[in-house]
């Protein structure tokens, strides 16, 4: 088992295993969308947060890059600033990543056409937060009874191995 967490570290540590893994962990059931949602509400945060310092959106856009952990969302985000340089809109190439939101979309497309994106974005960032927030808390509900039947069980297997073998002596002097 060292041996396979070692193998398992290095090969992580790779650019193509880390992709690899952070494209499996996006499509894990529960915590995909924890992992989705947290990495958005960062993206959203910092270009907001750059934008509104007046920092230009392809600049920014580098910055969000750079900060973000998971490798897919930064490959994307990266297609998205090559996009912004040829001139097209921000939401564009938003719109055509499957795990964006629609609303969240339109919400920037707003933002953009009125030209409050980095206040659009503080509310999007807010909402994934919110989201993320909540799929968490709910996660932890469903764990709390999986962890006190775990701990039962345990507690049951150390009291039979505890008192099994004094009934089993008791047991054996009275033949």
């Amino acid at each position: 088992t060292i041996f396979t967490y070692t193998m398992f570290s290095k090969w992580k540590a790779t650019k193509a295993g880390k992709l690899s893994w952070d494209r499996i962990t996006m499509q894990t059931p529960v915590f995909g969308q924890i992992i989705i949602k947290g990495s958005l509400a960062g993206f959203a945060r910092t270009l907001a947060t750059m934008l509104s310092a007046g920092v230009s959106i392809i600049d920014a856009l580098d910055i969000c890059v750079e900060t973000l952990d998971n490798m897919q969302i930064a490959r994307d985000v990266r297609m998205v600033r090559e996009s912004v340089v040829k001139g097209k809109s921000i939401t564009e190439p938003l719109g055509r990543i499957k795990y964006f939101p629609p609303l969240v979309n339109q919400m920037m497309k707003v933002g953009e056409s009125t030209g409050n994106l980095d206040q659009m974005l503080l509310k999007v960032a807010d909402v994934f937060e919110s989201e993320t927030n909540e799929a968490i808390d709910n996660m932890t509900k469903l764990i709390e009874p999986l962890i006190l039947l775990v701990l039962g069980g345990v507690i049951c297997l150390v009291l039979v191995a505890m008192y099994l073998p004094i009934f089993m002596s008791a047991g054996g002097a009275e033949s």
